[in-house]
């Protein structure tokens, strides 16, 4: 891998959030360049500045809900994956989030062992979009290349 993947993490509760990054922290060392908040507003517009790789927020959150950052997120970066935490969510919201394209969810309380897991298949998803990318350019630009040069 080539450089650190971005992480965002977003619950509007800060014991949750200190949860998340201690796990993350100690499954993952330096891999993730993270970046946790508490606004889901906030992170709103975090992830229209930076655009993240990946993202782990929970569902229901005061002023702007999950699939609000799900939404975001994808329109941002179509690659980004994106966990969605809940603790008791309908089953509509589910759907909902699977629907804009969430990767996966995790039920609260968390099981670490979950979240590790989740991460690890993201990421390697990631990887595996930005290789294709890559080698789609890189073909493209090479077949410019050759055009250009006839």
């Amino acid at each position: 891998m080539s450089h650190r993947q971005k992480l965002l993490v977003i619950d509007d509760d800060d014991a949750q959030v200190r949860l998340l990054t201690r796990i993350v922290s100690k499954s993952f060392v330096d891999r993730f360049e993270m970046t946790a908040l508490t606004d889901a507003q906030e992170a709103c517009r975090w992830i229209e500045e930076f655009g993240p790789d990946l993202v782990i927020t929970d569902l229901e959150m005061p002023g702007a809900s999950g699939l609000d950052v799900l939404r975001t997120t994808k329109r941002r970066n179509p690659a980004a994956q994106v966990l969605m935490l809940t603790g008791c969510s309908s089953a509509q919201a589910l759907l909902d989030a699977l629907e804009f394209g969430a990767t996966d969810y995790l039920l609260k309380p968390l099981v670490p062992d979950e979240l590790v897991d989740l991460l690890q298949q993201s990421t390697a998803r990631i990887e595996r979009w930005q290789l294709a990318l890559t080698d789609t350019m890189r073909s493209r630009k090479d077949r410019v290349a050759a055009v250009v040069s006839d």
